[in-house]
């Protein structure tokens, strides 16, 4: 693979792990960390021309990004640095000829059906994204850009 230039499209995938307690019980509604950090990231993505989808499971974060190598390289500078999250781990980065995530500035995917069974398929139990493979990665992505949005604009 070539030098990646500033301006070339790229797709990082990420997980991290929430420093706040998750609500235990899904019929409590949306947890409002989870809602501030959409609200931030969508306004952020908007100007800085960044799309993807946020799954948020069993306490673990796990992001798509797509943008120019120049904005996420930006983008996870600042993620470093966030106390809402800790151990950042990039699952994956490749460069892309276009963005999938074309409509969404930061989609939080509703994907609570899709996910058991596709960690059944892995023999897993609960989701923990630190485990998956490169193939679960691309698994999860593809559900992820199928899915219906969740958390409507804030």
């Amino acid at each position: 693979m070539s030098e990646q230039t500033p301006d070339q499209l790229i797709r990082m995938t990420y997980v991290s792990k929430a420093t706040f307690t998750p609500l235990s019980d899904k019929n409590e509604g949306y947890d409002r960390n989870v809602i501030n950090i959409l609200t931030t990231s969508r306004r952020q993505n908007r100007k800085n021309k960044l799309v993807g989808a946020l799954y948020f499971g069993n306490g673990y974060f796990f992001q798509c990004l797509e943008g120019t190598k120049q904005h996420i390289d930006a983008l996870y500078a600042k993620l470093e640095k966030d106390e809402r999250h800790t151990e950042l781990k990039v699952l994956s980065l490749e460069p892309i000829e276009k963005v999938t995530f074309s409509s969404w500035e930061m989609k939080y995917a509703a994907i609570d059906q899709e996910v058991p069974s596709f960690l059944k398929s892995y023999g897993l139990d609960k989701f923990n994204p630190y485990h998956f493979t490169p193939e679960m990665t691309a698994e999860l992505i593809n559900i992820l850009q199928k899915a219906s949005e969740g958390l409507a604009e804030a």
